[in-house]
Protein backbone atom coordinates (compact mmCIF):
# COMPACT_ATOMS: atom_id res chain seq x y z
CA UNK A 1 0.00 0.00 0.00
CA UNK A 2 2.34 2.72 1.19
CA UNK A 3 -0.29 5.46 1.03
CA UNK A 4 -2.45 6.18 4.08
CA UNK A 5 -5.38 7.54 2.07
CA UNK A 6 -5.37 4.54 -0.27
CA UNK A 7 -5.17 2.18 2.73
CA UNK A 8 -8.15 3.86 4.40
CA UNK A 9 -10.20 3.72 1.18
CA UNK A 10 -9.30 0.06 0.69
CA UNK A 11 -10.22 -0.76 4.31
CA UNK A 12 -13.55 1.05 3.97
CA UNK A 13 -14.32 -1.07 0.91
CA UNK A 14 -13.50 -4.26 2.84
CA UNK A 15 -15.73 -3.21 5.76
CA UNK A 16 -18.56 -2.33 3.35
CA UNK A 17 -18.24 -5.68 1.58
CA UNK A 18 -18.68 -7.47 4.90
CA UNK A 19 -21.68 -5.31 5.79
CA UNK A 20 -23.45 -6.41 2.60
CA UNK A 21 -22.75 -10.09 3.22
CA UNK A 22 -19.49 -10.68 1.36
CA UNK A 23 -16.68 -12.37 3.30
CA UNK A 24 -13.56 -10.91 1.70
CA UNK A 25 -10.15 -12.49 1.96
CA UNK A 26 -7.26 -10.11 1.35
CA UNK A 27 -4.00 -11.44 -0.04
CA UNK A 28 -1.45 -8.65 -0.26
CA UNK A 29 2.02 -8.05 -1.50
CA UNK A 30 4.53 -5.42 -0.59
CA UNK A 31 7.09 -5.13 -3.36
CA UNK A 32 7.98 -1.45 -2.87
CA UNK A 33 8.25 -1.83 0.90
CA UNK A 34 10.38 -4.96 0.51
CA UNK A 35 12.68 -3.13 -1.89
CA UNK A 36 13.00 -0.23 0.56
CA UNK A 37 13.86 -2.60 3.41
CA UNK A 38 16.44 -4.44 1.29
CA UNK A 39 17.98 -1.13 0.20
CA UNK A 40 18.29 -0.02 3.83
CA UNK A 41 20.32 -3.20 4.42
CA UNK A 42 22.49 -2.52 1.40
CA UNK A 43 20.94 -5.33 -0.64
CA UNK A 44 19.47 -5.10 -4.10
CA UNK A 45 16.37 -7.03 -5.06
CA UNK A 46 16.91 -9.40 -7.97
CA UNK A 47 14.18 -10.47 -10.37
CA UNK A 48 14.10 -13.05 -13.17
CA UNK A 49 11.05 -13.00 -15.40
CA UNK A 50 9.24 -10.86 -12.85
CA UNK A 51 9.85 -13.24 -9.96
CA UNK A 52 11.87 -12.21 -6.92
CA UNK A 53 15.03 -14.24 -6.36
CA UNK A 54 15.54 -14.67 -2.65
CA UNK A 55 18.36 -15.91 -0.49
CA UNK A 56 17.93 -16.66 3.21
CA UNK A 57 18.53 -13.04 4.22
CA UNK A 58 16.02 -11.73 1.69
CA UNK A 59 13.41 -14.24 2.85
CA UNK A 60 13.75 -12.85 6.36
CA UNK A 61 13.24 -9.31 5.06
CA UNK A 62 10.21 -10.36 3.00
CA UNK A 63 8.67 -12.08 6.03
CA UNK A 64 9.36 -9.09 8.26
CA UNK A 65 7.81 -6.60 5.84
CA UNK A 66 4.77 -8.65 4.84
CA UNK A 67 3.93 -10.43 8.11
CA UNK A 68 5.02 -7.94 10.72
CA UNK A 69 4.54 -4.56 9.05
CA UNK A 70 2.01 -4.53 6.19
CA UNK A 71 -0.32 -7.28 7.42
CA UNK A 72 -0.82 -5.78 10.91
CA UNK A 73 -1.35 -2.35 9.36
CA UNK A 74 -4.13 -3.72 7.14
CA UNK A 75 -5.76 -5.45 10.13
CA UNK A 76 -5.53 -2.31 12.32
CA UNK A 77 -7.00 -0.12 9.59
CA UNK A 78 -9.94 -2.44 8.92
CA UNK A 79 -10.64 -2.74 12.65
CA UNK A 80 -10.38 1.03 13.15
CA UNK A 81 -13.30 1.37 10.73
CA UNK A 82 -15.47 -1.12 12.62
CA UNK A 83 -14.56 -4.22 10.66
CA UNK A 84 -13.19 -7.48 11.92
CA UNK A 85 -9.92 -8.78 10.54
CA UNK A 86 -7.39 -11.45 11.27
CA UNK A 87 -3.90 -11.52 9.83
CA UNK A 88 -1.87 -14.60 8.99
CA UNK A 89 1.84 -14.73 8.33
CA UNK A 90 2.70 -16.19 4.96
CA UNK A 91 4.92 -18.72 6.70
CA UNK A 92 1.82 -20.05 8.50
CA UNK A 93 0.09 -20.78 5.21
CA UNK A 94 2.60 -21.18 2.39
CA UNK A 95 5.67 -23.26 1.74
CA UNK A 96 8.28 -22.46 -0.85
CA UNK A 97 10.35 -24.51 -3.20
CA UNK A 98 13.12 -23.73 -5.63
CA UNK A 99 11.93 -23.00 -9.12
CA UNK A 100 13.80 -24.04 -12.24
CA UNK A 101 13.30 -22.00 -15.37
CA UNK A 102 13.18 -23.97 -18.59
CA UNK A 103 12.93 -21.32 -21.27
CA UNK A 104 15.73 -20.74 -23.80
CA UNK A 105 16.70 -17.33 -22.38
CA UNK A 106 17.35 -18.72 -18.90
CA UNK A 107 17.90 -22.43 -19.56
CA UNK A 108 18.79 -24.26 -16.40
CA UNK A 109 18.93 -21.16 -14.28
CA UNK A 110 17.82 -21.88 -10.75
CA UNK A 111 15.79 -19.42 -8.73
CA UNK A 112 16.44 -19.57 -4.98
Amino acid sequence: MGDDAAMAEFARDIVLMRQVGVNPVVVHGGGPQIENALNRLGKKGEFIQGMRVTDAAAVGVVDQVLSREINPEIVRTIESLGGKARGFAGTDIFTCRKLWLDDKANLGQKLD
